[in-house]
């Protein structure tokens, strides 16, 4: 999650890790620390994964197709 939101992750999430990026633009690009996260707990390259939303709600003005599968 961006680093802005940490704290407020730790103090209301129910999850046991919570790891952060600096915003973008950045050094290294947050996907690349997301994939070096990843590795870092086992994952390997083709690994399907979920995620909880697909960005910013639609209130702010982003506008997101949603995947059928």
């Amino acid at each position: 999650m961006p680093r802005l939101e940490v704290e407020h992750a730790r103090a209301e999430g129910r999850v046991e890790r919570v790891e952060s990026y600096p915003e973008y633009p950045g050094d290294p690009h947050p996907m690349q620390q997301w994939a070096t996260l990843l590795q870092s707990i086992g994952f390997k390259a083709g690994t399907k994964i979920g995620a909880d939303h697909t960005g910013y709600p639609w209130i702010l003005g982003t506008r997101v197709p949603v995947c059928p599968h």
